[in-house]
């Protein structure tokens, strides 16, 4: 007899409410419950077997931990000439006694923070410390207690543990600029070190000590030994002529008392500032100095020059890696922001001394005896046989009322043409004395126009040279004011032109008009003149650009004028309506051409994308307006994108399409990881063949979508 057999298939089991939270019982577990260790011990039993049990006591533990101080060092530069950047000290007192049966823990943490202020030469609190009482501090201090339920007696109803954390003061965290300034050094030196990228190398010194000279005055300097520094090995005065380095020592006495302060002041209230004293023979007179802080103090000479100006120099304080330079200039030095290295002249009645020659980037410490001439004029020259000799001059009489001038070098072979440079002058007061003032002057060089073209699309330049200008690119323009200027633009299919000379005094921002040659059309872009890094800076451009993101054409409109916005148009610019620039900006958006245009809506709101409705002739679009402001600060974009947006982040293609619509859209997968995460958690990517949990509130939109795979 054959026996039927039905096979059944297996159904899916069905688990209702998987993805609900629910709480879990610890006591349902075994691996919540955490087993208590017993001390391995005897029991004696009494022989008497009338006698009553003993009850159990606990055992005796006790634990004691101190460390009496931790010290953390940050230092910089090499084993020579180390550079010290931050120290932090930690003291720790921690006790324990029972944790087998009823804890009683306890720790005290003290803290202080310094770092080291190189301009200062001083160790300056991040972490304050705090006031006992008059002129006596002691670190922040952070306690903590632990107690805990007792296990051996089943009365005790506390909880499982107690844990308290407290601070009897504040805790005063100081940060100054210098501060910042060191932190962000710190960063970038990590930063590189990740990267295993070589950090811009500095200037490398003579020698290893703690002070060096550098006279670059022009004339002799005599250095002559002090209490703190010894100039030479028999004590004679040593000579530091004009572009040497002379290295200086400390005595060993106050070499070392510099040490032993440096390393007990590190979180002293009262510190001594490592300095010493420095003394100078010049022009037969002796001056004492106070070295040690970086900055700059003027030093008088006995001479006048033959306008009647005292002679003066510089003495210069800087840190570099740790060690202190004290530079010897004069009151005016000149820096080359030119392409060109440019030759400067100082006028001896009808003679042209050279002061020297400055490369591009670089900078010149006129000298002295040549700077104080009768007139203290300077002239320029380009170090080439392309140009001649400046007709004008800068005289450093009147830098204080003068502070930008335009030179001009004639053309060797053609004295009608010119090469063009701009000198402008930053003045800077140093002390001079006890309670006088006087100033230094640095004279910078620059092109004297650099234009920058911040349009979407290229221009051209006809006058003064006949070049192209791509987008986001600048040129450096031989022009001052009064020269012409001519470019054109190619801008929808028509060309505009710009004819307009540089002005004499500038608008921080001006409107400017680029019109067609039969004039039939007008583009009013802006110009921005700006000066303030030294230079003259022009920037071209548009205040709005308009980027259509929707696949649709739209049309735009802002008062009376209207544009065409194509989708592969992108972007689109919006010129000025007029020369007023107090007027509001406002612009309304077209989608479809048989339906109406949207409400009025600003454009000079940036950061808080606004919803648009546009009425169509079968429905409506939504759109989002999202403006932002360009890196130049001049120019607003303007994107507009349908209000709701499909990413597929699946591993496949979808399609996808709105409730009420027939019409199914691709959206195909992208790839790149599933980025997942919770509301509240961090997004995280998620690869293949891996699970992730959430909630549908954390996904789902109000907006109802069908979705086919």
């Amino acid at each position: 007899d054959q026996k039927s057999t039905t096979v059944s298939s297996p159904k899916p089991r069905s688990f209702p409410n998987y993805w609900k939270p629910k709480r879990i019982d610890q006591k349902k577990f075994w691996f919540f419950t955490v087993p208590v260790a017993e001390e391995a011990c005897e029991d004696n039993e009494e022989q008497d077997g009338d006698a009553k049990a003993v009850p159990k006591r606990a055992p005796l533990e006790h634990a004691h931990v101190e460390m009496e101080q931790i010290n953390f060092t940050l230092e910089a530069g090499d084993s020579s000439v180390p550079v010290p950047l931050l120290f932090m000290q930690i003291l720790m007192n921690a006790e324990a006694s029972g944790w087998s049966s009823a804890l009683q823990a306890s720790a005290d943490l003290s803290l202080q923070m310094s770092y080291y202020n190189e301009a200062l030469s001083v160790w300056e609190p991040v972490i304050e410390p705090v006031e006992v009482s008059t002129d006596n501090w002691s670190p922040w201090n952070l306690k903590m207690t632990v107690k805990g339920r007792n296990k051996m007696d089943p009365l005790d109803t506390r909880p499982g543990m107690d844990i308290k954390i407290e601070a009897d003061d504040i805790l005063n965290l100081t940060v100054t600029k210098s501060f910042l300034s060191l932190l962000n050094k710190v960063s970038e030196t990590f930063a590189h070190a990740a990267n295993q990228i070589s950090p811009p190398t500095t200037r490398q010194l003579p020698g290893s000590s703690a002070f060096l000279v550098l006279n670059e005055t022009g004339i002799i300097i005599k250095l002559t030994d002090t209490d703190t520094l010894q100039v030479s090995e028999n004590g004679e005065e040593l000579e530091a002529p004009h572009g040497r380095f002379i290295d200086l020592r400390m005595n060993k006495e106050a070499a070392a008392m510099a040490a032993e302060s440096q390393d007990k002041e590190r979180l002293s209230s009262n510190q001594v500032e490592l300095g010493a004293d420095l003394r100078i023979n010049l022009l037969d007179t002796v001056r004492n100095l106070k070295i040690g802080r970086a900055g700059k103090v003027a030093i008088p000479l006995p001479k006048k020059s033959d306008g009647g100006k005292q002679w003066k120099i510089i003495a210069d304080t800087s840190i570099e890696n740790g060690r202190r330079l004290i530079t010897f200039t004069s009151h005016v030095n000149v820096t080359n922001h030119l392409d060109v290295p440019m030759e400067l002249y100082s006028k001896n009645n009808t003679n042209l001394d050279l002061f020297g020659t400055v490369a591009p980037g670089e900078t010149l410490n006129l000298v002295v005896p040549l700077l104080f001439s009768a007139t203290g004029e300077i002239y320029f020259r380009p170090a080439n046989d392309k140009c001649e000799v400046s007709f004008e001059s800068v005289t450093w009489h009147q830098f204080s009322h003068q502070m930008r001038q335009v030179i001009r070098c004639d053309l060797s072979e053609d004295t009608t043409q010119g090469y063009f440079f701009e000198a402008v002058v930053l003045e800077e007061k140093v002390r001079e004395g006890v309670d006088k003032e006087t100033e230094v002057y640095s004279l910078h060089l620059y092109p004297p126009l650099q234009f920058h073209n911040i349009l979407p699309f290229p221009i051209t330049f006809e006058i003064p040279v006949a070049m192209d200008l791509l987008q986001g690119e600048s040129i450096q323009l031989n022009m001052v004011p009064g020269h012409r200027m001519r470019l054109w633009a190619s801008y929808l299919g028509e060309m505009y032109s710009l004819d307009m000379t540089i002005p004499e005094e500038k608008q921080d921002l001006q409107v400017v008009a680029l019109n067609t040659d039969t004039g039939s059309s007008e583009l009013l872009l802006g110009i921005h003149w700006s000066t303030e890094h030294g230079d003259l800076k022009a920037y071209l451009y548009a205040p709005f650009w308009l980027v259509n993101n929707t696949s649709m054409t739209l049309k735009h409109m802002e008062s009376e004028y209207a544009v065409k916005h194509l989708p592969d148009d992108n972007p689109l610019i919006l010129p000025f309506p007029s020369t007023d620039f107090t007027r509001k900006k406002k612009s309304r958006v077209l989608v479809d051409e048989a339906g109406a245009w949207s409400e009025e809506f600003p454009l000079d709101t940036v950061g808080n994308p606004a919803r648009i409705t546009c009425k169509g002739k079968d429905r409506d679009f939504e759109l989002t307006v999202d403006i932002k402001l360009c890196q130049s600060g001049l120019t607003k974009i303007v994107t507009f994108c349908p209000f709701y947006l499909v990413s597929n982040l699946g591993k496949w293609d979808m399609q996808v399409r709105e409730d009420g619509q027939s019409t199914w859209v691709d959206v195909p997968a992208e790839k790149v990881p599933v980025n997942f995460g919770q509301r509240g958690h961090t997004m995280e990517p998620l690869p293949s063949n891996e699970m992730a949990f959430f909630t549908w509130d954390s996904v789902t939109e109000d907006r109802i979508m069908h979705v086919g795979v």
